[in-house]
């Protein structure tokens, strides 16, 4: 049992984090002692978050994910995603209760970045702050233990199978705005179902709700070859609701698949944790 910890604000810049991740990925392929090093810095519960606010001055938003400066030759680097992905064409587009075979495209899919973003109001007295979780669940639809309960204060799977990259507090950048590592190939047996979920920090206390949230949605990226595999975009839930689980990445037939769920509660991020099984202090 744990307490979920207090958000803290800093000016930390997501390019440092995604940049310290993909020095480590390239040249490696022992993606457990990625996780290993992730794990000694973000398994805590009691540490508090560090945020990000990042420029995204690297992003290319027409296919894939921000990554730090580099040698345009190298396959890591932003220039050459940028260059590689122009031409790229957009991903499957789902509606609300569809599901995708995310191998149709390729076979061979393993590593994969879910990438969600969203336009928060301006006019608020107080900010809006969301946050993308993970709930790893079991054939109950239940997490295995609260270590497969996945967020800014629990940032990898014990079985380092999923990394939550970064995070950032004003949801006003250009592109995603949480980023979400999974390697499938990775994830144990028993995890059925990865349910994919958007809250509002603080949504009870400060009373804000996802009516004036704005564009919002969640994407999945094939990483080996940087293509958008097929984006969800979520413009059909209640206007009152706190929480949205967004969709799920799960198994069928040897293979992994997205069901665009988009359902929305009036709940915050520990009425989730109870819904998904999460023992809380």
């Amino acid at each position: 049992m744990f307490n979920i910890p207090t958000k803290i604000t800093s000016s930390c810049h997501m390019d440092d984090l995604e940049d310290n991740f993909m020095n480590q990925l390239k040249g490696s392929s022992n993606f457990d002692n990625i996780a290993n090093n992730h794990k000694s810095s973000s398994k805590s519960f009691s540490s508090s978050k560090s945020s990000s606010s990042s420029s995204f001055s690297d992003y290319d938003s027409s296919s894939s994910v921000r990554y730090g400066k580099g040698d345009p030759t190298d396959p890591t680097s932003a220039q050459h995603i940028k260059s590689s992905s122009s031409s790229k064409r957009a991903g499957v587009t789902l509606q609300k209760g569809q599901r995708y075979n995310l191998s149709q495209a390729n076979p061979d899919l393993d590593s994969i970045y879910v990438g969600l973003g969203w336009d928060l109001p301006t006019h608020s007295a107080i900010p809006y702050d969301l946050d993308a979780e993970v709930f790893m669940l079991g054939s109950n639809n239940r997490v295995l233990s609260d270590d497969w309960f996945i967020f800014y204060g629990q940032k990898n799977s014990p079985d380092g199978s999923c990394i939550h990259l970064a995070d950032s507090t004003t949801g006003a950048e250009i592109g995603d705005d949480e980023i979400i590592h999974i390697q499938l190939s990775k994830v144990n047996s028993a995890v059925k179902k990865i349910a994919i979920v958007i809250t509002i920090n603080d949504a009870i206390i400060n009373d804000q709700k996802f009516g004036d949230v704005k564009n919002a949605y969640v994407r999945v990226i094939d990483q080996q070859n940087r293509k958008e595999i097929m984006k969800f975009n979520l413009t059909d839930y209640a206007s009152n609701v706190r929480s949205l689980t967004v969709g799920e990445i799960y198994r069928k037939d040897n293979s992994w698949r997205f069901n665009a769920v988009g359902q929305g509660l009036d709940t915050d991020l520990a009425g989730l944790c109870k819904f998904y099984g999460v023992n809380l202090a």
